[in-house]
């Protein structure tokens, strides 16, 4: 998806100044613009960004959150809805 490697790069221009969450909230943004609802592809760019540490603290749990709670599973493939699911299981959000 071309908007999410324009979007990568512009994040990591700021890589080291921005805390994750602004950058998945940011990141957000970009998904949500193109069609008001978010692709698996996207969903996994946004917790590639909370996972570059390796753990989703509290405020990228939030964050995270506050995406997923925007879409249901009408408005979003059922992968894509499955795996935000598991990843708030996995992750307790």
């Amino acid at each position: 998806m071309e908007s999410l490697s324009v979007q990568a790069n512009l994040i990591r221009n700021y890589k080291g100044k921005m805390k994750n969450h602004y950058e998945i909230a940011l990141g957000s943004i970009r998904c949500f613009a193109d069609d008001v609802t978010l692709a698996l592809e996207e969903v996994n760019f946004l917790l590639g960004l909370a996972m570059r540490d390796q753990v989703i603290d509290k405020d990228e749990k939030c964050v995270l959150a506050d995406i997923f709670d925007r879409v249901n599973n009408d408005t979003v493939s059922e992968k894509t809805f499955s795996r935000m699911e598991s990843v708030r299981k996995k992750h307790n959000f």
